[in-house]
């Protein structure tokens, strides 16, 4: 039976490395789980001074989660997460409006009423935007399953429509010739010697051929 992975998010207040401490803490709890981190630990080097929702790599890990389907994320602790505890109960509450659940390897964290009390009221003017954005997820999800595509091979919420919707016949043809281990470049050759080009009516470049062939 397949491991269950898990995002390993690490903020770091200073220096550029987990302590070994909390790294073999955190690999533990992993292991006494029978769970498997996806790719290296997610080490996060804006905690300092920067909030927790507007963190780069914070957001790398949202995205994260929907590329790799991914609902679970794993902190060492509630302070190396976030040390204001109000901060911190935001950034969770969002990530459980988005169906995500972080866990600690120190145990559950333990917010006093008052900061349980505002976290309440904060919630009632955020969740207009957390059910729009929530909802984009979910299309994102969808378009991912359907093969349905952006740019940037992420699931399709909107906009221009993905090869596959308009042109199924070269998404077919595309994948047909990798089959016959031509290169991506090889691909794009062809394609345009058959008369096909992109959307500015320019040759395919291979990034373009590769995010065809996700389709």
């Amino acid at each position: 039976m397949a491991k269950k992975q898990v995002i390993v998010y690490h903020p770091l207040v200073q220096g550029n490395e987990i302590p070994l401490d909390q790294k073999r803490q955190i690999n533990k709890f992993l292991r006494l789980r029978g769970w498997t981190s996806q790719g290296k630990h997610l080490i996060d080097r804006d905690a300092e001074n920067v909030a927790v929702v507007q963190r780069r790599t914070f957001r790398n890990l949202l995205q994260l989660t929907e590329e790799k389907n991914i609902s679970t994320i794993v902190c060492h602790s509630p302070k190396i997460f976030c040390p204001n505890p109000l901060e911190r109960g935001l950034a969770t509450n969002l990530l459980r409006e988005y169906g995500l659940f972080l866990i600690y390897a120190t145990g559950e964290d333990q917010l006093d009423i008052e900061t349980q009390h505002l976290l309440q009221i904060i919630s009632i003017y955020q969740k207009p935007g957390l059910k729009l954005e929530t909802g984009r997820r979910r299309r994102r999800r969808k378009s991912v399953t359907e093969g349905n595509l952006d740019l940037r091979g992420r699931g399709k919420v909107g906009g221009r429509k993905s090869y596959k919707e308009i042109d199924t016949v070269l998404v077919e043809k595309v994948k047909c010739l990798r089959k016959k281990s031509f290169s991506l470049r090889k691909i794009a050759d062809l394609l345009e010697k058959k008369g096909y080009t992109n959307g500015k009516g320019n040759k395919f470049n291979p990034s373009q051929i590769s995010r065809i062939l996700l389709q």
